[in-house]
């Protein structure tokens, strides 16, 4: 199940090739759209359906501390509204399609 993903062995994963340390993961109450935030402000987003995770480059360098989600913005084929927090203290609004 874990093959590709995640090598604990090696202390490697697919998100980063690399042993980068995952700050934060993100889960809409769906269940269908997680999202991946790591430490050093690469962010990534993985929905039920992808193979692999998609790199937010619009969030690149924004550490994420926090996501709401509005539950009824949140559908099979995406995440029409969140709010991230970031470690700054700065709000934003995205979408994920």
């Amino acid at each position: 199940m874990y093959g590709r993903r995640f090598c604990p062995a090696a202390g490697r994963n697919a998100i980063t090739d690399g042993p980068e340390p995952q700050h934060r993961v993100f889960l809409d109450p769906t269940g269908n759209h997680t999202f991946i935030c790591v430490s050093n402000g690469n962010n990534y987003y993985l929905s039920a359906t992808s193979p692999r995770p998609k790199r937010l480059l619009r969030w690149q360098g924004i550490q994420v501390t926090a996501i709401a989600f509005a539950e009824d913005r949140c559908t099979e084929a995406g995440v029409r509204s969140v709010i991230v927090g970031s470690t700054t203290g700065q709000l934003y609004e995205a979408a994920v399609d």
